[in-house]
């Protein structure tokens, strides 16, 4: 009586839910990711990031342009390859061509991942991706540029943002490398 879901109704009907996730995405020939999405709001992010921090970042000779080129590399691999992926949903695909396809999706989210982690914080190694090091309630676009963008204002280590700025568009060619990997033609 004095509990919320006695009967467990609730929990019954929310488990019930994520099955369902569990059981459409091992079900799915071809993993229901659309990469165009991922590119979008990388290219928004890298936007904000510019507006609040491009004249801080340029007074201390640090520039985006790498980071921007990294993007755009990103973006054009990521249309070329949501059509290849829309083509092949249309299609009957041998286990081969859809394991292919599927393994890049999968090494797409892991060229985020940098072993040696954060700044500070080794644990998180989502580079797009983290808790904010500043408010632990909220999340943080581009963790490592933000965290170091914040201690450089208040301890001058501009070297740290230029590295993890560096280190951020690397790792966004080195997703775009990915989606751009040959991928044998599939029979129209």
């Amino acid at each position: 009586e004095n509990f919320a879901d006695m009967n467990f109704e609730h929990h019954r009907a929310v488990g019930l839910i994520w099955l369902n996730v569990a059981l459409q995405i091992a079900t799915t020939p071809l993993l229901p990711f659309n990469v165009t999405d991922y590119a979008v709001f990388m290219e928004t992010s890298v936007d904000e990031f510019a507006q609040l921090n491009e004249k801080t970042l340029l007074e201390q000779n640090i520039t985006l342009h790498l980071l921007n080129t990294s993007v755009d590399m990103f973006t054009e691999a990521c249309a070329g390859f949501q059509l290849e992926l829309d083509h092949a949903r249309d299609k009957e695909l041998g286990d081969n061509d859809r394991r292919m396809l599927n393994n890049k999706l999968q090494s797409l989210e892991r060229a985020f991942i940098f072993p040696d982690g954060l700044p500070n914080r080794p644990f998180f190694k989502h580079l797009l991706f983290a808790p904010s090091a500043i408010n632990q309630y909220a999340g943080s676009v581009f963790p490592g540029v933000v965290d170091a963008m914040f201690e450089a204002t208040s301890f001058a280590d501009w070297q740290e943002v230029d590295r993890q700025l560096s280190l951020l568009a690397v790792h966004i060619r080195y997703a775009a490398n990915i989606l751009n990997q040959y991928t044998k033609p599939i029979p129209h």
